[in-house]
């Protein structure tokens, strides 16, 4: 399908291979602990340690996009194909995947510090 990346391109044994993943296309009314738990639902429970999924000042409701950051690239391709053509619950929108700019926990923890809630996986 066009605009899904060729995962062998973007992880095919790079020592740089990403581990954090930008997912769009979330319902509205979610919430950071929905995301997780739906990430949990489908398998990839402790594979991920950091969680940001942005609200709209003034408000609760999600900007439609979160950033997810894995502890390591393995466990990102698994998202990766574990969320092609998935839609979350209570939602017709098909979820996209892309690669974040910003890549690694202490990266992500230093761009979100002030809004982003660290899972307690692996801790």
């Amino acid at each position: 399908q066009a605009g899904l990346p060729r995962r062998e391109h973007i992880f095919g044994g790079r020592d740089d291979a990403p581990t954090t993943l930008m997912i769009r296309n979330l319902p509205k009314r979610f919430t950071q602990e929905q995301l997780t738990q739906e990430l949990e639902g489908i398998g990839l429970g402790g594979m991920f340690d950091f969680v940001y999924l942005p609200t709209q000042r003034g408000s609760r409701f999600s900007v439609g996009y979160a950033f997810v950051n894995f502890v390591d690239a393995t466990c990102a391709e698994k998202c990766l194909v574990a969320l092609q053509y998935y839609r979350f619950t209570a939602s017709r929108k098909i979820i996209e995947v892309s690669v974040a700019h910003v890549q690694g926990l202490e990266a992500n923890m230093a761009r979100f510090q002030q809004e982003a809630l660290p899972t307690a996986q692996g801790h």
